[in-house]
C-alpha cells in the first residue's frame, strides 16, 4: 500500500508541476536510442565487425526509411563490407544508402560522394 501512496503522490506532482512527457520527448527518447546504438556499434567495428554490423543494421531498422542515424549506419556498413571484401553486400548497402540522399542532411551528402568507391568487379 505504501507504493500507492507514492504513485498518488507522483501523479499529483506531475500534475501540479505539469510533468506531462510529450510526444516530442518521446522522438528525443527514440533518437537517443538510436544514437546510443549507432556508438555501440561503432565500438565494435575494430573488436568485432560482423557484431557491429549487426549492431548498424539495428540503428538502420530503428530509424526508419529516412534519418541521419540511418544514413550514417549505412556508411559503417558499406565501409565495413569493403573493409571485409563482401563486395555484393557493399552494392546493396550502398544503394540503400543512396535512397537517404533525398531525405538526408544536405551537410552529409558530400560524405556520400566521398564515399564513391572504386568500380566494383563485374560478376
Amino acid at each position: 500500500m505504501e507504493g500507492d501512496k507514492g504513485d498518488a503522490a507522483e501523479c499529483e506532482m506531475a500534475e501540479t508541476y505539469g510533468f506531462d512527457h510529450s510526444e516530442e520527448e518521446e522522438r528525443d527518447d527514440e533518437d537517443m536510442d538510436i544514437e546510443n546504438q549507432y556508438y555501440s556499434s561503432k565500438g565494435l567495428v575494430v573488436s568485432d565487425a560482423s557484431e557491429a554490423l549487426s549492431g548498424f543494421r539495428e540503428v538502420v531498422r530503428m530509424g526508419g526509411d529516412t534519418g541521419d542515424w540511418g544514413f550514417k549506419a549505412l556508411k559503417q556498413i558499406v565501409k565495413l563490407q569493403l573493409k571485409l571484401r563482401n563486395y555484393e553486400s557493399v552494392r546493396s548497402s550502398y544503394r540503400e544508402m543512396l535512397s537517404y540522399i533525398k531525405s538526408a542532411d544536405p551537410r552529409n551528402l558530400h560524405k556520400v560522394i566521398s564515399l564513391r568507391p572504386a568500380p566494383f568487379p563485374s560478376c
